[in-house]
């Protein structure tokens, strides 16, 4: 009977990875290297990493992954680690990178040995769902932003709009007063808002994609405080917010009950 190569792949999303986890995985491929090794396995096994500037590091050895060394001092975006035994047709690739699911996250093992296989396969996802969980409330009230950003972008375009045609150009009422307008009268408030939705929608729609980009399905925190650019950035939105965003969307939910409920 021949020979039946098994191969199993999973994929991973929501996850935060740190050194410690990078170097987790890689001693559980060697593990898994050495309990499959017969005599003459001819075994090829290579650690690599590559950062931002265009910089690529590759070793035969894990100590690439070192505590203290390449992965806490460098703005590291993708890891990999990769084992092939062409004795045995064992094989195993681990592909991590900073970004969305599915762009090169995964992990996988083959085999002619389904024991082998499926055991490695089991323990590398165990250490996967040891690591940190990504936030992802930011994606599920994504369609909330928009509609918030669209109504505040909107506002604070009108309060510009308005304070210009007053007080620089002095733009004065028609008249005499067009039929239309006493038309139309009643639903003023309801035109008036529309027209600030509208306003606001693709500066909203896009500054909310930029916002939950601060989330990455999958998100490195790697190398110096200073390098790990996502969490800064979102410390910064933090205190944006409190000093900034706040007060408006207050104002501008205080300006629309005041439309809806006129005393």
């Amino acid at each position: 009977m021949p020979r039946v190569k098994e191969t199993r792949l999973f994929q991973f999303a929501d996850i935060v990875v740190r050194p410690k986890d990078v170097r987790a995985l890689a001693g559980l491929v060697i593990e898994a290297t050495e309990k499959q090794q017969k005599p003459g396995s001819r075994v090829n096994i290579a650690f690599s990493a590559y950062a931002a500037g265009g910089q690529a590091f590759e070793s035969t050895s894990p100590e690439l992954f070192e505590e203290d060394g390449l992965l806490e001092s460098k703005q590291v975006f993708s890891v990999g680690i990769t084992m092939s035994d062409y004795e045995t047709g064992a094989r195993i690739n681990v592909d991590l990178q900073q970004g969305r699911a599915g762009r090169g996250n995964g992990i996988q093992v083959a085999g002619y040995d389904s024991t082998w296989v499926n055991g490695v396969t089991r323990r590398l996802e165990e250490a996967i769902a040891e690591f940190e969980t990504q936030v992802t409330w930011p994606q599920r009230f994504q369609p909330l932003f928009v509609f918030v950003g669209a109504f505040g972008i909107g506002r604070l375009w009108d309060v510009i709009q308005t304070f210009v045609e007053l007080h620089i150009i002095h733009v004065q009422p028609i008249r005499p007063r067009p039929h239309w307008m006493d038309i139309i009268a009643p639903y003023a408030w309801l035109i008036h808002w529309a027209l600030i939705f509208f306003t606001g929608a693709f500066p909203s729609l896009y500054l909310t994609n930029k916002l939950l980009s601060l989330w990455p399905s999958i998100e490195f925190q790697m190398g110096r405080e200073w390098q790990q650019l996502a969490r800064r950035r979102r410390d910064g939105l933090w205190a944006f917010f409190t000093i900034g965003v706040a007060p408006l969307v207050v104002s501008l939910l205080y300006d629309l009950i005041k439309a809806l409920w006129p005393r």
